[in-house]
């Protein structure tokens, strides 16, 4: 992707939260949850904790600027990891200030602009419809998240661990880049008993099944896959043949 691409890219986008903003009559929008300030700015990424929804960045939009506010130990490597020479200005804030974010928008936007809540049901569509680029890396992170599973089952063996094997997942995609929110294993029967099974110390005797979310610039790929030591029950095996 070239950066003319991504420029275009992100001012179409831009435009599209200027018409949703002038449609409310506000004076201006300020995106922080992590999956918005991603899409507007065609993947940068705004968090320091990957646990948060919120970043450590708000993309403010007014009807004739465009601004991102975040804490001056975050600026700079925003500024240059994230942004690049997208005509996006920086703006630094005291980091000690937990309400600094919110109160230079409002001075900026001359008033109190939309948040992430406010603007979630229109923004969920523009999101759901993918760029060129975005259709390109997300095929390229659905790759990763597969090879990843691919090797950490063919590591599945009688004895080893429901952690070993999530955390040889987790290392692989670790080492392209791309994080794993959302990462569980299941041995034999907690595979039935558990909706959501994170990783424990169980030991695989029979059955495996691993599942994961790959995410990187805003993007997800899920994954799910079932290593089987012995062959199947008749049940369990009418149900792999019907799906």
């Amino acid at each position: 992707m070239t950066d003319t691409t991504r420029d275009r890219i992100v001012e179409e986008r831009l435009t599209a939260l200027r018409r949703l903003v002038d449609d409310r009559g506000a004076p201006g929008a300020l995106l922080r949850a992590r999956r918005n300030f991603a899409w507007a700015t065609l993947g940068g990424e705004s968090h320091v904790l990957l646990s948060t929804e919120q970043g450590v960045a708000g993309l403010l939009v007014t009807p004739s600027e465009a601004v991102v506010l975040t804490s001056v130990n975050e600026a700079a490597r925003i500024r240059a990891e994230e942004l690049g020479d997208m005509p996006i200005e920086v703006r630094s804030l005291p980091w000690h200030d937990e309400g600094a974010i919110d109160d230079a928008a409002r001075r900026i936007a001359g008033g109190r602009p939309l948040d992430d809540t406010a603007l979630e049901d229109q923004l969920v569509g523009l999101r759901s419809v993918l760029a060129e680029p975005e259709t390109d890396r997300l095929a390229w992170l659905a790759d990763r998240a597969v090879a990843a599973m691919r090797t950490a089952l063919e590591t599945v063996a009688g004895g080893v661990t429901e952690h070993e094997i999530a955390a040889i997942a987790a290392g692989r995609l670790a080492a392209e880049g791309v994080r794993t929110p959302v990462l569980l294993a299941a041995a034999d029967d907690r595979i039935d008993n558990y909706r959501h099974p994170l990783p424990t110390a169980r030991p695989v005797e029979q059955r495996l099944m691993l599942v994961l979310v790959a995410e990187r610039w805003g993007l997800h790929a899920a994954v799910t896959r079932f290593a089987e030591l012995t062959p199947p029950s008749a049940e369990l095996q009418r149900r792999l043949e019907a799906v």
